[in-house]
């Protein structure tokens, strides 16, 4: 977010090898650089309010790389959104990251679990900054981004060396179509979730959304579904709300 005002992130202590940082606000904004056993690890917390919902991304920037993780809570469900979280080990440990409501942890484990913790070292330390740090985005897109020229929005856009996915949901001759394709390294999926007409009364309601605006509908589904397992959870959310919808194989 720009021209926001960051505070110093201060962490507490749970075991020797285990810390966490928390708030209880919103909007929040902060902002530090944890030093886990020599390795440098920058974070910017960011925390807001949306339509009927809030949004948390938390930033990472770690061997010349940026990451970015957030998730999104939005009326009753929520999703999560970005690129995967860093891998942060050494040739002994791993850093174990947590992320929930108003909280970020960091735990050292043992890549050998019979290792005890070392008991004296200090393994964690901290430094703050009053400029803000600069982290530039990721390459990949990170949904959910709506496009209004199309009236579509991107639920998942995610690729690494061995699978593809690209998820959207839009309406099309007055029905929701979440369209679901995956890309292995042998085999190539690709489904649709249909709304027809006659249904979408109860999906308006569900999410509480007057006059039909179909842009609304989109956005409310992205701020509450996105990233690789939205499209089984969107059909959960229809099951459990008994809103009919159908199913095709495209592929």
């Amino acid at each position: 977010m720009e021209n926001q005002n960051y505070i110093d992130l201060t962490w507490s202590f749970t075991s020797n090898t285990k810390i966490i940082h928390k708030w209880d606000q919103i909007p929040y904004y902060a902002q530090g650089t944890l030093v886990w056993r020599g390795q440098k690890i920058d974070l910017k917390i960011e925390e807001f309010r949306i339509d009927a919902g809030m949004k948390r991304i938390i930033s990472f920037r770690y061997k010349n790389r940026n990451y970015q993780y957030g998730a999104a809570k939005w009326k009753w469900s929520g999703g999560h959104f970005g690129t995967p979280l860093p891998e942060i080990k050494s040739e002994t440990h791993f850093l174990e990251i947590n992320s929930g409501m108003h909280f970020l942890s960091f735990e050292e484990k043992a890549n050998n679990p019979e290792i005890n913790p070392e008991k004296e070292e200090l393994i964690f330390e901290f430094s703050n900054t009053t400029e803000v740090i600069l982290f530039e985005p990721p390459a990949e897109k990170e949904p959910p981004y709506f496009n209004p020229k199309t009236n579509e929005i991107t639920l998942c856009d995610f690729k690494d060396a061995s699978v593809a996915f690209d998820i959207f949901a839009c309406f099309l001759d007055g029905r929701l179509i979440v369209d679901y394709w995956r890309l292995g390294s042998s085999t190539e999926d690709e489904y649709q979730l249909i709304v027809s007409g006659e249904h979408l009364d109860r999906l308006f309601q569900e999410f509480q959304i007057d006059n039909q605006d179909q842009a609304k509908l989109l956005i409310g589904l992205g701020n509450s579904f996105s990233g690789k397992d939205c499209y089984n959870r969107i059909k959960e959310f229809l099951t459990y709300k008994q809103i009919e919808f159908s199913q095709l194989a495209c592929r």
